[in-house]
């Protein structure tokens, strides 16, 4: 990137973060949306029970809402876990898996973007191969909200500012999803899983 394309590009963030200070003292929109405490328990033939999150967990995340799920299928449980923040403020804002991750013992190996399964609008996801010990798991995650799929957390950042200006909205979710590595009928199944859990969504993360 030259010079002068880094300096419209610094222009234009400091420009943004002008806007963001001003219209994040006003009230935002907080749309209505269902909670996930009806979500449904099966999806495409997967049974699910809860996952209890940690008081201590729920103090450090300051969720609006969230869904805490695994979903099994053929022996194979699917962790899944979508945490919903209706306001994002400092201190209130989505934690990246990124920093979660090892937080909580596991190494990152390998990190990509692949196509979100089964969707007819082909965006990307990040795909975590993560480790801790001899445990090896695959973690699909992104963050969704206000009608975006994103997969980076500074765009995530970027945008949020955006919305707060244009549209006084900041609402948004973590989406993921983590299954054990090793066994490729494993990964497929979260596949499906994650093709029929994703139109669900939006009743509960609104666009």
């Amino acid at each position: 990137m030259s010079a002068a394309a880094r300096w419209q590009v610094m222009v234009g963030v400091a420009a943004l973060f002008l806007l963001g200070a001003v219209f994040f003292a006003r009230a935002e929109t907080v749309p209505d949306r269902l909670r996930f405490s009806i979500f449904p328990a099966q999806v495409a033939g997967f049974q699910s029970r809860s996952i209890p999150v940690s008081n201590q967990a729920l103090r450090t995340l300051k969720l609006t809402d969230y869904l805490s799920r695994s979903y099994h299928r053929d022996g194979i449980p699917i962790g899944v876990y979508v945490g919903y923040h209706g306001i994002q403020r400092q201190g209130t804002n989505i934690h990246s898996p990124l920093h979660c991750l090892p937080g909580a013992g596991w190494s990152v190996l390998e990190s990509r973007h692949i196509p979100m399964p089964g969707d007819p609008k082909g965006r990307s996801i990040n795909r975590l191969l993560v480790g801790s010990g001899e445990e090896r798991q695959i973690v699909y995650y992104w963050y969704q909200g206000r009608g975006r799929v994103i997969t980076d957390e500074f765009a995530a950042y970027w945008y949020q500012l955006q919305d707060i200006a244009l549209r006084n909205r900041s609402d948004a979710a973590l989406v993921r999803f983590m299954v054990r590595a090793g066994n490729g009928s494993a990964e497929e199944a979260m596949k499906r899983l994650i093709k029929e859990f994703v139109p669900l969504l939006d009743a509960y993360v609104p666009a």
